[in-house]
């Protein structure tokens, strides 16, 4: 999974999120934290613990679906 990066970032800073503290909540690795934040691919763990963290509804707005060149599954039911 890619996630856009700024968006992230922006919300690390605003709920004054370090990027240890991040991965604490998540349970991962602070490398993990640092791949999403440098636009790098995680993979199945940290996506699932990123999503869970979020819930879908938000989270499909931090996931970069257009890089993945994937249909966002969500888009749907919004219609």
């Amino acid at each position: 999974m890619l996630v856009k990066k700024e968006k992230l970032a922006h919300f690390l800073e605003v709920k004054n999120l370090s990027k240890e503290k991040f991965a604490a909540i998540l349970d991962v690795e602070v490398s993990e934290v640092e791949k999403m934040l440098n636009g790098e691919t995680v993979g199945l763990h940290t996506s699932r613990r990123f999503i869970r963290f979020f819930k879908a509804e938000v989270a499909q707005h931090y996931i970069d679906w257009e890089t993945m060149n994937i249909k966002n599954p969500l888009e749907e039911k919004k219609k």
